[in-house]
């Protein structure tokens, strides 16, 4: 800062310097654990979206981006539901909102059985899912966190495999089953 005589001429300078090293240590922390944070999420075999308390979307993992067909940086500030839409898979009602059923609630819930996913491009996966609580240190709920699985093929497997009891209890022929080693089961 300039330093002024009584004619308004500059004749001087003053400069007041201060210690930043413990706020630039602490920046470097948080970027690193933020950097640690992002690594890990995106390492997860499942998908994960986050929501503030009102229910926008503000994180989606890369497994989230693939199933629901959304990169994050369109997703941001979106809802939920438009970003995350799920039907019964039997019903195709729409699914209770998941921030909803956990803020009311409060606690880790498992969503309704037999869900599916829309993705962005109509694609259909069928998945189980779950979405839990995002607290604050004073306990407050700042949001949601859904974690949920492409469960297609096992859906598949499961109906497949009722279907083959089905005939077998239904069959009229006698059918014998054995192991490898010729055991009978």
């Amino acid at each position: 800062s300039p330093l002024f005589d009584g004619d308004g001429r500059v004749v001087g300078a003053s400069k007041i310097a201060r210690d930043i090293t413990e706020q630039v240590r602490a920046r470097a922390g948080i970027a690193e654990m933020s950097e640690r944070l992002r690594i890990t999420l995106g390492s997860i075999g499942d998908a994960v979206i986050a929501t503030d308390s009102s229910g926008m979307v503000t994180y989606l993992n890369p497994v989230a981006e693939d199933l629901t067909g959304w990169p994050t940086a369109e997703a941001d500030g979106k809802p939920l539901t438009e970003v995350f839409r799920i039907v019964n898979e039997q019903t195709r009602n729409t699914v209770e909102n998941p921030v909803s059923k956990v803020l009311a609630k409060g606690h880790v819930v498992g969503l309704a059985n037999h869900t599916l996913l829309i993705s962005r491009s109509g694609r259909e996966y069928a998945i189980d899912d779950s979405a839990a609580p995002i607290r604050d240190p004073g306990g407050n709920i700042g949001g949601v966190v859904l974690v949920f699985r492409d469960a297609t093929e096992q859906r598949r497997a499961e109906r497949n495999s009722r279907r083959l009891a089905s005939i077998v209890e239904s069959a009229d022929d006698a059918i014998i089953g054995k192991d490898l080693d010729g055991v009978i089961t």
